[in-house]
C-alpha cells in the first residue's frame, strides 16, 4: 500500500498520553464500509497492539477536540520506512490531504446510551452520571430517551434536549421515547469497547426512528415555560411581584386558554399552574423565574422598566436596608458570645495551670521514690551476678564440657540418621509383606467357611497369571483400601501421594468413564497413571493395563482401533492394541481393565476417540461396528475405563468443549518432583500385585448408583451461588457461564462417595468444582473477569483447592490482556 492511498476509514477513540508534544496514539474500533455499516476489527490487524500512530497534528485536531470518550472517524495509509516491531504497523497525520484524515461523527451517526436507574423528567432533569457529551440517550433497560445534551451545574448533572439535531417531525424542547427491545429488533444498537468499557450506541439514527415506533416527550425547562407563558401576553399584564389575587387571575386566564391547544399546550398548561401555586409559597422563586423570562423577551423587559421605574430603585435600597440590619443583628449575638466563650476560655487556663503545678510537685515526689527504688534494686542485681559468674565458672572447671561438645552433637547426629535408617528397613520389611499376609488370611477363612473361591488363570499372551481377589466390601473397608494403595506406591517408587489425592483419583476413575490428567510436562501424571494401575494390580503382562502413546496426526478411529479392509474382507488392527485390549478372555471381564490415553491431545481426541464419546453418558457396555462381519465388532464392557494425559502448550489440540462437559479434568500440580525420590522408573520391569478386585467389589467400594446420588443442603446452596456468578447480573456485558445438567449429575455422583473418604466436609465440593467446574472457563473482557472475581470470593472460605486454581486462572488472565482459560 502506498503512503497516499487511502483504505476504508475506522471509528476510533484517543488513547490517553502521548508519545511526543504533536503526536499521540488512537485505537480503531471498527470499520466503516461502504454501505454505512460497521466492521469489528481484530486487535492483530493493526500489530502489535491493535493502535493507529498519528505522527503530527495530535495536538490540535484530536486532543484538544475529542475527550476519551469520544468517538470519531480516521482515514490511515501504512508507512514503507523501516520500523520496530514494537511500533504501530499504521501511521496517519491529520495535515496531510487536505484535512480530511480526521473528522467527526455526524450528529446522529453513532450516540451512546447510557444506562441509568431511573429515566429524567422535565422536572426532575438531573442524572447520577459524569458525561459532558451531547447527543446522547437514556435507558433503563425498558424505554430508550434522547436526545439529550448534558452539562454540569450547580446542582449536578443536567440534561436537556438536544439543540444540534434536525430531525422532521420532533417539535422544540421534546425527545424521544422508544422501548429497548424495539431496538434491538431493528438491528439499531452497537457494542463497542473504550478504555476498557463495553458501551451501547445506536447508529445512523437519522434513518432508523422512522422504522422504530416512537413517542415524544416535552421536555420543556422551568424557564422556558415561562417563555411559553410570556409569548402568550400573559407575563406583561403582571406586576413584578403579583399578590396572591394577581397570581390567582393569572392562572385563571391559563385555565381559561382555548380548548383548541394540543395536548403538549394542554399539559404546559397544567405545569405552568403548579409552577404558579409554588411561586405563590417562594417569592424568591418567583424574582429570579420571572426575571430570567423577562430578560429572554426584550420587549416584555422595557415595558416592565418604564411601568416600574419610580420603584425599582426604592424596592432596592428597602431590600437592602433590611438586610444590613439583619447582618448586623447577628454579628452583634456572634460577638456577645465570642466574649462569653473568651471569659470561659480565662477560667479554664487558670484551672489548667493551677492543676500543672501540683502534677509537676507530685511527679517531682515518685521520681525520687523511684531513683531510691531503682538504686537499690541495681545494688541487689549487681551483688547476684557476682554470685552466679562465679558458680558458672566452678561448674564449667568441674565438668570440662567446653572441649567435648562438638564430638557428642557429631556422634547424636550419626545415631540419629542411623535410627531412621532402621526404623524405614523395619517398615518395609513388614509393609511388603502386607499384600500376601492379607491374600494368605483370606484364603484360610475362606477354607474354614468351606468358601473357598479363588480363580487362578493365564494370559494368552505371555502366560502370565493374575489372582482375581473375591472379597466382599464389608470385610475392609475403602479407607484401608486406600490407605494400602498410597503405602505400596511410597514403598516401591519413594513417591508419596497424598491420601486426599488417591481418593480423588479412585473415586473419579469409578464414576467416569474418561479421566483427564492435565499439567505442564514433568509434572507426573503418565507416572501416576503407572502407579496407580500397579497398585491395583492392573498389569500389561496380564491384560489389564494398556498404555497407548497418541501420535499427532490422528483424525479417525482407524488409528487407535484399525479398520475393516475391503479388498480382503478382513479387519486390520491398529498397531496400538487397543482392539485386542477390548477383546479379553472372559476371566478378564471381571477385572477394573484401565487403558491409557497418553499425550492424548497431540491429535483432537474428540476425532479419534468419537465412538467412545457417547460411552461418558450411558453406563452399559456398547458394540463398535467397523462395517465387517458380527466376530470383527467390539464390544466395550462396563469393567473398562480410560485415562487420558494432555498437555498445555502450543504443540497440542485444545479440548472441545463436549470432551469438557463429559469428564473430570484432574489438574496435577507445577512443582517439580523431589530429586531424592526415584523417578528413573522402568515400568516394564515393575513387580506386579499379586491380587486385584473384581470389579464387582471396586464397584460398590467407590461408585454410586444414579439413583443414591445425593446432595447436601450445603452444597446445593453453594452451587447455586456459584451459578449466579457465573451466569447472573455481576459481569453483564460478558460470556455467561452455564452448568449442564451432566456436569451437575457426575459431581453429585462424585461428592455422595467421596465425603465418605475425606477428612474435611467441604473437600468433596471443592474437588468436583475445580474438576468439574472450573475447566469450562473461557472468556475474555474486564467485566468477564469481575465474574469471575465475583467467583473466587464465594468460594474464598472453605474450599482452598478450587480456590488457588482460580486465582491462579485469574492472575494469567489478567497478564493476558484480560483473556481468561483453565488450560492456558
Amino acid at each position: 500500500m502506498a503512503p497516499n492511498d487511502f483504505v476504508k476509514p475506522v471509528i476510533a477513540f484517543k488513547k490517553e498520553g502521548k508519545t511526543n508534544p504533536d503526536a499521540g496514539l488512537i485505537v480503531p474500533v471498527a470499520f466503516v464500509t461502504q454501505e454505512g455499516n460497521y466492521e469489528k476489527i481484530p486487535v492483530d490487524y493493526f500489530p502489535p497492539f491493535g493502535e493507529i500512530f498519528v505522527a503530527g497534528g495530535y495536538t490540535d485536531d484530536i486532543d484538544n477536540i475529542f475527550s476519551e470518550s469520544d468517538l470519531f472517524k480516521v482515514h490511515f495509509y501504512q508507512e514503507k520506512e523501516q520500523r520496530l516491531e514494537s511500533e504501530a504497523k499504521y501511521r496517519t497525520t491529520t495535515r496531510h490531504y487536505n484535512n480530511l484524515n480526521v473528522e467527526p461523527l455526524s450528529p446522529l451517526e453513532l450516540n451512546m446510551i447510557l444506562d441509568v436507574t431511573e429515566l429524567p423528567s422535565a422536572d426532575s432533569p438531573y442524572v447520577t452520571l459524569e458525561f459532558n457529551n451531547k447527543n446522547i440517550f437514556l435507558c433503563d433497560n425498558e424505554t430508550i430517551l434522547g436526545p439529550f445534551e448534558m452539562a454540569k451545574d450547580d446542582v449536578g448533572y443536567k440534561v436537556r434536549p438536544s439543540e444540534r439535531v434536525n430531525l422532521p417531525g420532533l417539535r422544540a424542547n421534546h425527545v424521544y421515547k422508544f422501548s429497548y427491545e424495539i431496538s434491538t429488533d431493528y438491528d439499531a444498537l452497537e457494542y463497542f469497547t473504550v478504555n476498557g468499557e463495553t458501551r451501547c450506541y445506536i447508529k445512523d439514527f437519522q434513518k432508523n426512528y422512522k422504522h422504530i415506533a416512537c413517542d415524544q416527550e416535552d421536555f420543556i425547562s422551568d424557564e422556558a415555560l415561562l417563555k411559553w407563558g410570556a409569548a402568550r401576553e400573559l407575563v406583561e399584564k403582571r406586576e413584578d411581584r403579583p399578590s396572591r389575587k394577581a397570581l390567582k387571575s393569572w392562572k385563571e386566564a391559563l385555565q381559561a386558554l382555548s380548548t383548541e391547544l394540543d395536548s403538549v399546550d394542554h399539559s404546559r398548561r397544567e405545569r405552568l399552574i403548579n409552577l404558579l401555586n409554588e411561586i405563590e409559597v417562594h417569592d424568591e422563586f418567583w424574582d429570579s423565574a420571572l426575571r430570567r423570562a423577562l430578560l429572554s423577551n426584550e420587549a416584555a423587559l422595557e415595558n416592565y422598566v418604564q411601568k416600574h421605574e419610580s420603584d425599582l430603585l426604592g424596592k432596592e435600597l428597602d431590600f437592602l436596608k433590611s438586610k444590613l440590619d439583619k447582618e448586623e443583628a447577628n454579628l452583634r449575638q456572634q460577638l456577645h458570645g465570642l466574649k462569653q466563650e473568651k471569659s470561659e476560655l480565662e477560667n479554664e487556663i487558670a484551672i489548667a495551670r493551677q492543676n500543672k503545678n501540683e502534677l509537676e510537685d507530685k511527679l517531682l515526689q515518685d521520681v525520687e521514690k523511684k531513683d531510691e527504688f531503682l538504686a537499690d534494686k541495681i545494688k541487689k542485681s549487681e551483688k547476684r551476678i557476682t554470685e552466679l559468674t562465679d558458680t558458672i565458672t566452678q561448674k564449667t572447671q568441674e565438668l570440662e564440657l567446653t572441649s567435648n561438645i562438638e564430638d557428642l552433637q557429631k556422634k547424636a547426629t550419626y545415631y540419629e540418621e542411623h535410627i531412621k535408617e532402621l526404623e524405614r528397613k523395619e517398615k518395609k520389611l513388614k509393609d511388603s509383606r502386607l499384600p500376601e499376609a492379607l491374600h494368605d488370611l483370606k484364603l484360610n477363612l475362606e477354607v474354614i467357611h468351606g468358601s473357598f473361591n479363588q480363580l487362578s488363570m493365564q494370559s494368552s499372551k505371555d502366560n502370565q497369571s493374575i489372582n482375581i481377589s473375591t472379597y466382599e466390601k464389608d470385610e475392609f473397608s475403602p479407607k484401608d483400601y486406600i490407605n494400602f494403595l498410597a503405602n505400596y506406591i511410597e514403598d516401591h517408587y519413594k513417591r508419596d501421594i497424598s491420601f486426599t489425592s488417591l481418593v480423588n483419583y479412585i473415586v473419579s476413575i469409578a464414576n467416569n468413564f474418561l479421566v483427564v490428567f492435565a499439567g505442564s510436562p514433568g509434572c507426573g501424571k503418565t507416572s501416576t497413571a503407572y502407579f496407580l494401575a500397579e497398585a491395583l494390580g492392573l498389569s500389561k503382562e496380564t491384560g489389564t493395563f494398556l498404555p497407548i502413546s497418541v501420535a499427532r496426526g490422528w483424525t479417525s478411529q482407524r488409528d487407535i482401533l484399525g479398520y475393516f479392509n475391503p479388498l480382503n474382507s478382513s479387519f486390520q488392527p491398529a498397531r496400538t492394541g487397543l482392539s485386542q485390549f477390548l477383546k479379553p478372555k472372559a476371566h478378564l471381564k471381571e477385572t477394573l481393565r484401565i487403558a491409557l490415553l497418553d499425550e492424548a491431545n497431540l491429535s483432537p481426541i474428540e476425532h479419534y476417540w468419537a465412538d467412545f464419546l457417547p460411552m461418558c453418558d450411558e453406563e452399559v457396555c456398547h458394540d463398535i461396528d467397523f462395517g465387517g462381519t458380527p466376530e470383527d465388532n467390539i464390544s466395550v464392557g462396563c469393567s473398562t475405563r480410560f485415562i487420558a494425559t494432555i498437555n498445555n502448550d502450543n504443540t497440542t489440540e485444545r479440548l472441545s468443549p463436549r470432551l469438557i462437559d463429559r469428564a473430570p479434568i484432574i489438574r496435577f500440580s507445577e512443582e517439580p518432583i523431589n530429586p531424592s525420590q526415584d523417578n528413573d522408573i522402568d515400568f516394564e520391569e515393575s513387580e506386579i500385585v499379586s491380587q486385584a478386585l473384581l470389579f464387582e467389589n471396586f464397584e460398590s467400594m467407590f461408585k454410586v448408583p444414579k439413583t443414591g446420588a445425593h446432595f447436601l443442603q450445603k452444597e446445593i446452596d453453594m452451587l447455586t451461588e456459584i451459578a449466579k456468578k457465573l451466569s447472573g447480573r455481576d459481569g453483564e456485558g460478558s460470556q455467561k457461564i452455564f452448568l449442564s445438567h451432566r456436569k451437575l449429575a457426575s459431581m453429585k455422583r462424585y461428592c455422595t462417595v467421596a465425603r465418605e473418604l475425606f477428612p474435611n466436609d467441604n473437600d468433596p465440593l471443592d474437588y468436583a468444582i475445580a474438576q468439574f467446574i472450573l475447566p469450562i472457563i473461557e472468556g475474555f473482557g474486564v467485566n468477564f473477569g469481575k465474574r469471575l472475581i465475583s467467583f473466587r470470593e464465594e468460594i474464598k472460605t472453605g474450599y482452598p483447592f478450587s480456590h488457588a486454581i482460580l486465582d491462579e486462572i485469574i492472575v494469567r488472565g489478567e497478564r493476558n490482556h484480560h483473556s481468561y482459560s483453565y488450560f492456558e
